[in-house]
């Protein structure tokens, strides 16, 4: 009927721990609808010269308190793996039991993650930078400044349970118990018999995506019309008839796009693994084209291409490969010499007629800089370096250029 309003979404706290034996972190969020808020982190430490006993009990009762007090609704715990040493991935590991034991005490719902999960949900980077991800953080709960490190990992896993995990997206998880990264749907019982506590087999919640191979990798999205609503290079959002896209973008485009609230059009490349769907944008169709020219050479990944053409044009770089000048592209981060050489060597035919067209520029601040280069696979050292030798006042465009060709002649 007309007029009939949808009921207001119903408030989800999470509460995200990153385990350590001497510093737990802790953040809580609260997710309603497509809304995150942030309600507070921290950290628990622990005496390092205690006892272990005395260390593990310090974990358990100060997130007890922070349950008591702050009443989650649901808890998202990052996985440890192994370490090279393998006392201390014991070590962690008992830490971590510490921290799940507060949740189960509570009688709380528990979901897990790996740090590739929850950098990968929130930088979009699996591989990202503790730096990154704490950046990503501030700007997603809109905080006054960065959070601590462990606080920062904390409220990222719950913000990756808030983007679609396990017992969200309007399910109730009452009776049910989070195991092995899924919510696993309870078996009917008989009527006049209490619920049954066991698990079905296979978990029947947010089964994996499995994509014939043929499929894989499929262009599905050709180009995106809309208005550009954020930009923290590499990543862009763009906002398509009420829907956000978060968007890949090299530095050569990023280099020409309009201030954000302006309308834009992006060619884009859709890449569907069994693990993600990937979105990069091009200004020009060229530099898709290139683009898709390098992940054909074996051992070129999304993001090493992304950064052969933000060190490069795509008019630079079809030069270096007529003239097979590999020293041009043992410059980007991730390319080795041989690695060159084969590039170059496949490109060789597959690069004649890629003509690129230059589109128009932009603004931002150091930090938008700094965290392109980073996203590019250079070191804060080198990125800092870099920054020092540029004039106050640089455009973010005009400022990733010359950063970048500083980098190459280094």
């Amino acid at each position: 009927m007309s007029g009939e309003r949808s009921a207001p979404a119903t408030p989800i706290r999470i509460l995200g721990i990153d385990p350590g034996l001497r510093i737990t972190g802790f953040g809580i969020i609260e997710k309603t609808g497509a809304k995150l808020g942030y309600l507070t982190s921290g950290c628990v430490k622990t005496p390092q010269e205690g006892a272990l006993p005395l260390r593990l009990k310090t974990i358990l009762d100060g997130l007890r308190e922070v349950i008591a007090v702050h009443k989650p609704q649901q808890v998202a715990v990052e996985i440890v793996f192994v370490n090279v040493n393998p006392q201390s991935t014991l070590l962690l590991g008992q830490a971590r039991g510490a921290a799940i034991c507060a949740a189960v005490d509570a009688d709380l719902p528990i979901a897990e993650y790996t740090a590739l999960q929850v950098k990968q949900s929130v930088v979009g980077n699996g591989h990202a930078a503790k730096e990154q991800v704490q950046h990503m953080v501030r700007r997603l709960l809109a905080l006054p400044g960065d959070p601590s490190p462990d606080a920062a990992d904390a409220l990222a896993c719950a913000i990756c349970h808030a983007h679609g995990g396990q017992g969200l997206g309007g399910l109730s998880t009452t009776g049910m118990t989070l195991r092995r990264g899924r919510l696993p749907a309870p078996v009917q019982s008989p009527a006049g018999h209490p619920p049954s506590r066991r698990f079905p087999t296979p978990p029947r919640f947010f089964p994996p995506l499995q994509l014939p191979t043929h499929l894989r990798n499929t262009t599905m999205i050709g180009r995106l019309t809309g208005i550009l609503v954020e930009k923290n290079p590499p990543q862009i959002t763009l906002d398509v008839a009420g829907v956000g896209y978060e968007i890949d973008v090299p530095m050569s485009t990023f280099y020409h796009l309009p201030a954000t609230g302006e309308k834009t059009t992006l060619h884009t490349h859709l890449a569907v693994r069994e693990d993600a769907h990937q979105l990069f944008g091009f200004a020009t169709e060229a530099e898709r084209t290139a683009f898709r020219q390098l992940l054909k050479v074996a051992g070129i990944g999304a993001r090493t291409a992304l950064a052969l053409l933000s060190g490069l044009s795509v008019a630079e770089l079809a030069q270096a490969v007529a003239a097979q000048e590999p020293g041009r592209l043992t410059k980007i981060p991730g390319i080795g010499k041989k690695t060159a050489e084969r590039l170059l060597l496949e490109l060789r035919d597959r690069m004649k007629g890629v003509v690129a067209v230059a589109p128009a520029a932009v603004q931002t601040t150091p930090n938008d800089i700094l965290n392109a280069l980073l996203a590019l696979g250079y070191n804060e050292r080198e990125a800092q370096a870099a920054l020092k030798a540029l004039p106050d006042g640089v455009s973010v465009s005009d400022g990733i250029r010359q950063a970048l060709k500083s980098l190459s002649k280094a």
